[in-house]
């Protein structure tokens, strides 16, 4: 009994601390009371479960450390400099006329998608509110822009899960590609959202000239020194990082304790009663509700079930798209500094749960996936010990990634410029 009660008390908080935390200062005197009360219940529910509580707190911190932390702080720390620079103003003036027509945001809403693609969550939160803040797009505009540059990395789905967890590359590249075209769907369909404001007036012909004018006049108009421009990356990026590790953290907390108690099989059974008829195995239902808690806990559980294979693939796209309670905890950390709705970002954060298990679905069909009714995943022991060597290898492979892929983004800008002014020069 107290395990359930625990459980139940855990549930209210995370709903309430993810939908409220961001609007705090709106609450009324008796929300605040409740989500203090909520708080309480938490602690002692840790309290009374010390041992379980400390080993699930301590797998998040080897996890944050030894994994995410050198993973993305490159990208945060280089994200920040670009934003500040000015080469993200330089980056966006070339590829308004991508961006534009497609998800009816300004150029530099390309850097925040790309960084989000190829590094993972919650990279492109982050950087959609240091562009909102920086006055490079109106709040519409930023509102878009999360609803599509939200998304998980490569390496997690294709290496992780694929290799990882279904044993097989082909089916991480089904999962990565209907994650993708999830999200780009998503954001065509909220090139719409509040669609009469159109944002500031934009100059669909910018050439490299123009733009390399704008690069020099933002210099020029910039009087802060390189060392207070680097600090400042530093300092706020750390602050970012530190921010995702006490998630991760306390979800691990959070998710160990509603397993003990019982709390995830008592939800699985009630959804398997409304769902049961749709034929989806009973045994998977229990995974995706971890799942929509907790990614990496959801896609292990999930990848072992015995369910049949093409409802193991489409559920694992479904909760990485859906990115989990945690992951959106995170995200409203990077936007508690801005007015962007948290609720519309979980309500595309849900199209794209449904979208990419959709797109899953079809490239299953569609490539004649071979039928395999059981998959089993191996759960090793954990992986995630210290390793200073490990660590600066992830350092140093992330930095260069993240160097790697501004150059291309930057090549990419030039060489769709120099191909829009051949296009438009008058054939003789």
């Amino acid at each position: 009994m107290i395990y359930l009660i625990s459980g139940i008390i855990i549930l209210i908080l995370i709903l309430i601390y993810v939908y409220v935390r961001h609007f705090t200062a709106d609450l009324s005197v008796i929300g605040k009371m409740i989500l203090s009360l909520c708080i309480i219940l938490f602690a002692g529910a840790i309290i009374l479960n010390p041992e379980e509580s400390y080993a699930s707190a301590l797998d998040g911190l080897k996890i944050w450390f030894n994994i995410v932390c050198p993973s993305l702080l490159p990208f945060f720390i280089g994200a920040e400099l670009l934003v500040n620079s000015g080469m993200v103003n330089f980056i966006g003036a070339l590829l308004e006329p991508v961006m534009r027509p497609l998800f009816n945001v300004p150029g530099c809403g390309s850097f925040p998608f790309v960084m989000s693609i190829t590094s993972g969550y919650p990279v492109g939160s982050k950087i959609v509110a240091e562009l909102y803040n920086k006055k490079l797009c109106s709040k519409t505009e930023a509102q878009r822009l999360l609803s599509f540059c939200s998304t998980s990395g490569p390496l997690f789905m294709l290496g992780a899960v694929g290799i990882g967890m279904l044993h097989n590359k082909y089916y991480g590249v089904i999962i990565a590609l209907s994650h993708y075209l999830g999200a780009i769907t998503v954001g065509l369909i909220f090139r719409f959202y509040k669609s009469k404001d159109t944002g500031k007036a934009t100059n669909n012909k910018t050439s490299i000239k123009d733009a390399v004018k704008k690069l020099l006049k933002y210099y020029a108009d910039d009087k802060r020194p390189v060392g207070f421009l680097l600090s400042d990356a530093v300092k706020n990026s750390v602050n970012s990082i530190l921010t995702v590790g006490g998630f991760i953290i306390i979800f691990s907390v959070i998710i160990r304790l509603l397993i003990l108690s019982h709390i995830t099989d008592a939800l699985s059974s009630w959804l398997y009663a409304v769902f049961h008829s749709t034929g989806i195995n009973r045994q998977i239902i229990t995974p995706i509700v971890s799942g929509f808690f907790e990614i990496t806990v959801g896609s292990k559980l999930i990848s072992s079930s015995h369910a049949i294979l093409y409802q193991k693939i489409a559920a694992i796209s479904g909760i990485i798209s859906w990115s989990g309670l945690s992951i959106i905890a995170q995200t409203a950390g990077m936007i508690s500094n801005t007015d962007l709705n948290l609720k519309v970002y979980v309500f595309c954060k849900f199209l794209h749960s449904i979208f990419s298990s959709i797109y899953a679905l079809l490239l299953i069909n569609y490539t004649n996936m071979p039928y395999i009714s059981n998959i089993i995943s191996v759960f090793g022991q954990n992986k995630y010990q210290y390793d200073s060597g490990l660590w600066i290898n992830n350092l140093i492979f992330y930095t260069g990634r993240f160097l790697n892929i501004t150059l291309l983004l930057l090549v990419f800008s030039i060489a769709i410029n120099i191909i829009r002014h051949w296009m438009r020069e008058p054939k003789s």
